[in-house]
């Protein structure tokens, strides 16, 4: 079940990552903010690996919270809703 849990976990991650990449390649965000992004990310395997799940989701409400303050100037509402739903998806798989 835990191996399972993880698979989930680790495609839903991608499936993050491959977006805010998207939106690097059609501008919407810089290669900085892109960055800070994919910092957290990191953050958040690397707590995930370890076993660290509320710090994981902590680092998710962090992410969350810096994707929204992209919009409405970086991001439309709805690019924003898409990415900050599929971290809501991932807060929740890990509830």
């Amino acid at each position: 079940t835990v191996t399972v849990m993880m698979l989930t976990v680790d495609v839903r991650l991608t499936r993050i990552e491959s977006n805010v990449l998207f939106l690097l390649e059609e501008g919407a965000l810089s290669q900085d903010q892109v960055d800070g992004l994919e910092d957290k990310l990191v953050e958040i395997r690397t707590k995930l690996a370890a076993g660290k799940i509320k710090a994981a989701q902590g680092q998710l409400a962090a992410l969350k919270h810096q994707i929204r303050g992209f919009a409405p100037v970086h991001l439309t509402s709805l690019e924003a809703d898409l990415l900050t739903g599929q971290i809501d998806e991932l807060i929740a798989c890990l509830s």
